[in-house]
């Protein structure tokens, strides 16, 4: 299930969202100037089209966030995504 997120979230909540899909991985878009992300779906088009749907942004990108060792590293997602 996808969840937008605008405030800190938990290690241990990233690590149980990454134990239902990717055992030590979660794919996330992030608009930075919104500080709103998307984590939990299969593929990153599915929380890019959540931004979409919602109106809530364009420029944003893609990541994966992996659990051993925690590290963040960008992707780029859609055409309209801005690339960090």
């Amino acid at each position: 299930m996808i969840q937008m997120i605008s405030a800190p979230i938990d290690q241990a909540i990233l690590r149980d969202i990454a134990k239902t899909q990717f055992q030590d991985m979660v794919k996330a878009v992030v608009d930075i100037e919104k500080e709103t992300m998307a984590i939990g779906g299969e593929l990153h088009a599915d929380e890019e089209a959540i931004f979409y749907k919602q109106a809530l942004s364009k420029e944003i990108s893609g990541a994966s966030i992996s659990m051993v060792p925690l590290s963040f590293k960008w992707v780029s997602v859609g055409f309209f995504a801005k690339i960090i």
